[in-house]
């Protein structure tokens, strides 16, 4: 009978720490896409983003750039705020996607001006 107990909770400790997949959920990302439209001009920019499992800010890069974000696919709500810092008059676009589709896009010309994408993911 102790012998019994001894496999039953060893069992239960296995199936708790998620020993063979069970209890595990694969990562999920969304994708942030920051590109300038008109191909082969790279612009300067700043990016910061945020899930319920991440928290970025001051990422200074410049395009064509793409981020993965981790999120919780049970529910969460993902954001970016991109700004471009090149002082020219040339486009930054900015999507959000998620499973391959696009959730949010935004664009500006304008130095500093916050372009900001969203979406909640359930």
């Amino acid at each position: 009978m102790k012998k019994l107990y001894l496999w039953a909770a060893i069992a239960l400790a296995l199936i708790a720490t998620g020993f063979a997949g069970v209890g595990c959920q694969k990562p999920s990302y969304a994708t942030v896409k920051v590109y300038n439209p008109d191909e082969g001009l790279a612009l300067e920019f700043t990016i910061s983003y945020s899930s319920n499992l991440v928290d970025t800010s001051g990422i200074e890069d410049s395009t064509p750039e793409t981020y993965e974000i981790e999120v919780d696919p049970d529910g969460d709500s993902v954001e970016a705020v991109v700004q471009k810092t090149s002082d020219d008059t040339h486009k930054l676009k900015v999507e959000l996607s998620y499973k391959g589709e696009i959730e949010d896009v935004d664009s500006s010309t304008a130095q500093f001006w916050p372009i900001y994408v969203r979406a909640d993911i359930d």
